[in-house]
């Protein structure tokens, strides 16, 4: 089974076009935004030589502009088993 690694998220947002994304993962661990065909994605995984994701975790936040509809998936890479767990999916319409 894959390691859950990202340990809470919230979404907030001022308008309809900027969305203010806050989330927590494992100090040992990094993160990469992408956007495509619509949806961004956040992936995280382990930093190279972490075989074990840390208990500590470390909060981090993203400004995602987008018209209207957001589309926010985590896909989270195992440490230990490279298995992804692809949650959560996050879908906010204005």
């Amino acid at each position: 089974m894959a390691t859950v690694l990202v340990g809470s998220y919230s979404v907030n947002t001022t308008n309809n076009e900027n969305y203010v994304v806050t989330f927590s993962i494992p100090k040992n661990c990094e993160y990469q935004l992408t956007f495509d065909d619509g949806i961004h994605t956040i992936t995280v995984c382990c930093k190279t030589g972490e075989t074990e994701p840390s208990k500590k975790f470390i909060t981090y936040t993203e400004t995602i502009t987008t018209s209207g509809l957001l589309k926010l998936d985590f896909v989270q890479v195992g440490c230990d088993d490279n298995q992804n767990l692809q949650k959560p999916k996050i879908r906010i319409e204005f």
